[in-house]
């Protein structure tokens, strides 16, 4: 079956998610992935379509199937964002990665999402998410509460103030 999106007449191929798995719910590092491009979109407008490319190079050059919930892109080979970044021609104001005084550094996007992602152990993947920062006491884990944001394991819902 086709995986492509038509809306307006024009065909898209998926971001998120390439294949069909048959679940309806989103997986941790879907949802992941979700947050990090929403931020882009909502804050930069700037449309799935100019993303679209660079998710697809992160994938295929990383070999992990949410390169943007993985520590990979952000820690371990920064000098392969750049790469990707310069083949898939993105715009300044998406860039993952900057060079300052001779140092390839997080742009300041990459930087916040890092501020606010527990990795696993040795860089892996995304563990949870602190949605302001890790200063903050709130955290959306996917073993904890269903993922829901939670206060030392109350749901925030569950708080009264």
């Amino acid at each position: 079956m086709d995986r492509r999106l038509l809306r307006g007449g024009s065909v898209y191929e998926p971001v998120i998610r390439p294949e069909r798995t048959g679940e309806e719910a989103v997986t941790w590092g879907e949802f992941v992935e979700a947050g990090y491009l929403r931020e882009y979109r909502i804050r930069h407008r700037v449309s799935l379509r100019r993303l679209r490319p660079v998710v697809q190079f992160l994938r295929e050059r990383f070999g992990v199937p949410y390169p943007l919930a993985h520590a990979r892109p952000y820690v371990a080979n920064r000098e392969l964002v750049l790469e990707v970044q310069d083949e898939t021609g993105i715009d300044r104001e998406l860039v993952m990665v900057v060079i300052r005084n001779g140092q390839l550094v997080l742009a300041p996007g990459a930087a916040a999402f890092v501020e606010k992602a527990e990795f696993a152990p040795g860089g892996g993947e995304v563990l949870r998410i602190h949605p302001d920062d890790r200063s903050s006491p709130v955290v959306i884990d996917p073993l904890r509460g269903f993922g829901a944001p939670a206060v030392h394991g109350i749901r925030t819902e569950n708080l009264g103030g």
